[in-house]
């Protein structure tokens, strides 16, 4: 029974009471609740509203709020309003997501519309890519695009930090310098840099109970350092055994590492984490600038000296600076090869490597101190693009080689590739990186123009000022193929009725959706449009030498997609029906773009494409 005799805390206003219950934890809130009527309706209530927030949304709530991220949620939040906002949101993404999934006119400025919701639409999208049932009508077509507006949410995440990067903003941590690899790439499963932040800091609260409070206490700061390495090491959270899959494309990604075994990665992903762990335990670790491999660069003032690990006073700069341009320190460094071990790296060997080169003692002392989170970025571009050329042959998964050389290329346009250093050369050099930029982004992920849009801007600035109109283009400025993409995309269909009977040439024997397999290369595709005859220019015709073909030119050409994302076109005398279930969920993956289900009965894909082929 709830009590009714009036205590001190009933003469004050509800906003007091509830501002103190607040700051309760969850089980003593919940009891304050049920002290009396006013309690109940003050706390009760608000408690209620944020279990209903919290057990519905999990991203685009601040991260206090989160469950996972603190014991006690705040009470003054506005919960009933965030879950009402957050309903009149999910809303909208429901409306315009069902429009696009219905028409092909506007798709992509529809997807863009979604994606500017943010994280406030992860969690819908999320249950569209990830729970849509096997038997929806438009499975194939509502994982599909779920999960492309998922990628490009992320991806502008990505390329804002590397923008902010390229402006020389100090603010971003190397965390998400790298970690905007993984937004870009894993679809924000294991990669979003919250959870990598999450993970970091709960491997880093660990540290001093695995050797003993006691023990972590009595640590001075470079045995800590130390420690940190071994108890990421004994975690397996660092290096790669196997040697013979060093360049594998899941080595270059953070989020691998931290949460998917056998969390391999390659030596500046190892330092990376080394030094996100030892920083917050007050630690200055930052990866260095060594050529060939990435040590830790760790600064004392250490409690003692050890000689070993000092730079010898045959070198001209004993001392080599914190940072480029930062004067030199009087405390002393330490280097560690967390990637291999847990131990310190003796620096004078460091060194003497370097001097071996012939370097000058200037470059040296560069080399061994460490680098900028900009460079370590770089250099984390040009390992994926080497990556994934080992990757090409690999039959899809989460880094495909286009999706991987895609992002690489990203990079490369925003941050350069290190090597110049006056603004007009790498101007130059990422509008030398912009066509085939482009070019991936149409043929794979076209809902992405709209940032191909802003980054072109700035590239190819058009002068606006009077009498500028008749300025010459720059000649790899792709402004007009981005503005007809554009307009495409908003215009109406124009319909392709099917030949009749009686029409002079070959019969079109098959429909947009079906599967077959090429009858000379036997890769496996899907049809998504059809032309009567060869629409292709005569260069294309003669370098494919399609005349040598028995019905030649004149037969019907297929636009297909083909298991490897790669668009084609194929005679239609290559064309062999397959009748069984798609092997392998990339082909079901890549359908999403054009179809809404697989038929087993008929065995094709169900067209999404009826304003273009309407009788198909």
């Amino acid at each position: 029974m709830m009590a009714t005799t009036e205590q001190p805390l009933d003469r004050l206003p509800d906003e007091l009471l509830l501002s103190i219950a607040s700051h309760l934890p969850p089980a003593e809130a919940i009891a304050f609740s049920l002290t009396n009527e006013r309690h109940n309706r003050i706390v009760g209530e608000t408690l209620r509203w944020r279990k209903l927030c919290l057990s519905r949304w999990r991203y685009g709530l601040a991260p206090r709020y989160r469950p996972n991220l603190a014991e006690n949620f705040p009470l003054e939040v506005p919960w009933r309003q965030l879950v009402e906002t957050r309903q009149a949101t999910d809303q909208k993404a429901e409306a315009l997501f069902d429009d696009l999934l219905r028409t092909q006119q506007g798709r992509i400025r529809r997807m863009e519309e979604v994606a500017a919701l943010g994280y406030d639409v992860k969690d819908l999208l999320l249950r569209w890519q990830d729970k849509t049932p096997d038997d929806a009508d438009d499975v194939l077509a509502r994982r599909f695009y779920a999960s492309a507006i998922l990628d490009l949410i992320h991806r502008t995440i990505a390329i804002d930090i590397w923008t902010r990067l390229a402006k020389d903003d100090m603010k971003i941590e190397l965390v998400d310098a790298l970690g905007a690899y993984d937004l870009f790439v894993l679809n924000g499963k294991w990669g979003d840099l919250e959870d990598i932040h999450e993970e970091l800091g709960k491997i880093a609260d660990d540290v001093p109970g695995h050797y003993g409070r006691k023990g972590w206490d009595a640590c001075d700061k470079k045995q800590r350092a130390l420690k940190i390495a071994e108890f990421l090491r004994e975690r397996n959270l660092l290096g790669n055994p196997d040697g013979t899959a060093y360049h594998d494309l899941r080595n270059n990604f953070l989020s691998m590492a931290l949460f998917a075994p056998p969390h391999t990665s390659l030596p500046l992903q190892s330092v990376a984490l080394y030094c996100a762990v030892a920083q917050r335990h007050d630690i200055n670790a930052q990866p260095s600038n060594y050529p060939g491999h990435v040590y830790a660069v760790v600064d004392g003032p250490w409690s003692s000296r050890n000689d070993e690990g000092q730079l010898g006073s045959e070198l001209a700069d004993d001392n080599p600076p914190l940072s480029s341009g930062s004067a030199h320190t009087t405390g002393q460094r330490m280097y560690l090869d967390p990637f291999n071990s847990a131990h310190e790296v003796a620096a004078i060997h460091l060194a003497r490597s370097l001097q071996d080169r012939r370097l000058p003692a200037g470059q040296v002392a560069t080399m061994m101190g460490p680098t900028s989170v900009a460079e370590a970025a770089r250099r984390a571009g040009r390992n994926i693009l080497r990556s994934a050329q080992s990757a090409f042959h690999e039959d899809g998964g989460p880094l495909a080689y286009e999706t991987a050389t895609y992002v690489g290329l990203w990079n490369a346009v925003l941050l350069g590739d290190g090597q110049v250093r006056t603004r007009e050369n790498t101007l130059e050099q990422s509008r030398l990186y912009a066509a085939p930029l482009l070019e991936r982004l149409l043929r794979h992920f076209p809902q992405e123009i709209g940032l191909a849009e802003k980054l072109y801007a700035s590239l190819f600035p058009h002068d606006e000022e009077e009498g500028s109109s008749n300025q010459e283009p720059h000649p790899m400025d792709p402004s007009e193929e981005i503005a007809a993409f554009r307009t495409a995309d908003d215009q109406p269909r124009t319909p392709k009725t099917r030949p009749t009977n009686d029409a002079e040439g070959l019969e079109v024997k098959y429909r947009v959706g079906q599967y077959f397999e090429h009858r000379r290369y036997q890769y496996e595709g899907i049809v998504t449009g059809w032309d009567e005859i060869c629409k292709m220019p005569e260069a294309w015709i003669q370098q494919m030498r399609v005349d040598d073909l028995e019905d030649g030119r004149g037969q019907p050409f297929y636009h297909i997609i083909d298991t490897h994302r790669t668009a084609r076109y194929v005679a239609q005398e290559n064309i062999l029906p397959l009748t069984r279930e798609p092997t392998g969920d990339l082909i079901t993956k890549i359908a999403g773009r054009y179809f809404k289900r697989w038929d087993s009965e008929a065995c094709v894909f169900v067209s999404n494409l009826k304003e273009e082929y309407p009788e198909d």
